[in-house]
């Protein structure tokens, strides 16, 4: 949550990004302008009662900025409440040719046969890629959903 509720939060993801423009102008959001879209405030999550209004996906290694603007003729300093949650993220690793340990549990995910948690990092517009982490750091490759379905399963 924030405060006070006349400051307008733009948030960065990652640091330094961009902030996407929304419809129907699709230039890069300026909060210095006091774009009216992409940003939040104390209204949308209050600070003595956080909400999920604004939730972000953080991976290791990433920073996160926010821009402000003020709507009012005061000056204010915004205070930020931030509730944290951490996931424990457990990567599968297919086998695409022959019956792999994790083939099974990977084509049901994409099958929607199990129920899983599908996040984007940064916005839906424009999301992040985790491309060189994900294959350097986790060892870990992408499959597309149909690649998922057409896994071998024993």
């Amino acid at each position: 949550g924030w405060k006070p509720h006349q400051i307008f939060v733009y948030p960065r993801i990652p640091e330094g990004g961009n902030i996407p423009g929304k419809f129907p102008s699709i230039d890069a959001i300026q909060p210095s302008a006091g774009n009216l879209t992409a940003y939040y405030s104390g209204v949308e999550s209050p600070y003595d009662e956080p909400t999920d209004f604004m939730e972000y996906i953080v991976p290791p290694k990433m920073h996160v900025g926010h821009e402000f603007y003020n709507k009012d003729d005061r000056a204010h300093n915004p205070v930020a409440n931030i509730l944290f949650a951490l996931y424990h993220v457990q990567i599968f690793k297919p086998e695409k040719v022959g019956v792999g340990l994790h083939n099974r549990i990977i084509r049901d995910i994409a099958l929607r046969h199990i129920p899983a948690a599908f996040f984007t990092l940064g916005f839906t517009s424009e999301p992040y890629s985790l491309g060189v982490t994900v294959i350097k750091d986790w060892q870990a490759e992408f499959l597309t959903l149909d690649e998922a379905i057409a896994l071998e399963v024993g």
